[in-house]
C-alpha cells in the first residue's frame, strides 16, 4: 500500500510539473505569435509578466529581436531600415544574415552600404553569396564596396565581378581627370 501512494505522490508532482512547463512553452509562442502578429506592446508586457512568474531562457528573447529587426528591416521607413541594419550588424550573429540579407535589396544606397558593411565582418558561407548579390546592386558604390571585400576574401570570382564592373563603367579622358595646377 506505501508503494502505491508513493507512486501516486510521484505521479501527482509529475504532472504538476509537466503542466507548468506546457504552460510556459504555450506563453512563449503567445508571446511570439503576438511578435509577428505585431502587436509589439502586447507582446512585451506578456513576457514581462511571464519572467516575473519565472525566469525564461533567453532563447525567447532573441526570437523576439530577430522578429522585431526583421519587422524593421521590411519597414518603408528608410531611417528604420537603418537601424535595424545596425541591430543585425551589431548582434555579429549569423543568425541575422537574413535582415543583412533584406538590407542588400533596399532602395537605400545607405542602407545597402550598411548592411554590406556588417555582411563583410562576418564568417559564413552565405557572406560570399551576398557579396556576389550585392555586385547586382543598382548603386556603383555598393558594387565597389562588395568587389573590395571579394577581393579582401580572395573570393575566386572576384577578379571576373571586378573585370565585369570595369567593362560596365565609362572611360574616362585623362584631360578630365586631372586637377587644376594653376
Amino acid at each position: 500500500m506505501g508503494l502505491l501512494k508513493t507512486f501516486i505522490k510521484l505521479f501527482v508532482i509529475f504532472n504538476i510539473f509537466a503542466a507548468s512547463l506546457i504552460a510556459e512553452e504555450t506563453d512563449k509562442r503567445h508571446i511570439l505569435y503576438l511578435m509577428h502578429s505585431n502587436e509589439i506592446e502586447k507582446a512585451l508586457n506578456q513576457y514581462q509578466k511571464a519572467w516575473e512568474k519565472e525566469p525564461l531562457d533567453l532563447e525567447i528573447l532573441q526570437k523576439m529581436s530577430l522578429i522585431l529587426l526583421k519587422n524593421g528591416a521590411n519597414s518603408s521607413d528608410i531611417e528604420t531600415q537603418k537601424l535595424s541594419m545596425f541591430g543585425a550588424g551589431l548582434s555579429a550573429s549569423n543568425i541575422s544574415l537574413e535582415i543583412l540579407e533584406i538590407g542588400l535589396k533596399s532602395s537605400d544606397l545607405e542602407t545597402q552600404l550598411l548592411s554590406l558593411h556588417f555582411i563583410s565582418l562576418l564568417n559564413d558561407n552565405k557572406t560570399d553569396l551576398l557579396l556576389t548579390k550585392a555586385m547586382r546592386s543598382d548603386f556603383l558604390p555598393t558594387r565597389l564596396e562588395a568587389a573590395y571585400h571579394m577581393a579582401q576574401r580572395k573570393h575566386p570570382h572576384a577578379i571576373g565581378q571586378i573585370e565585369s564592373l570595369m567593362m560596365k563603367l565609362p572611360i574616362l579622358d585623362r584631360k578630365s581627370t586631372r586637377l587644376n595646377s594653376s
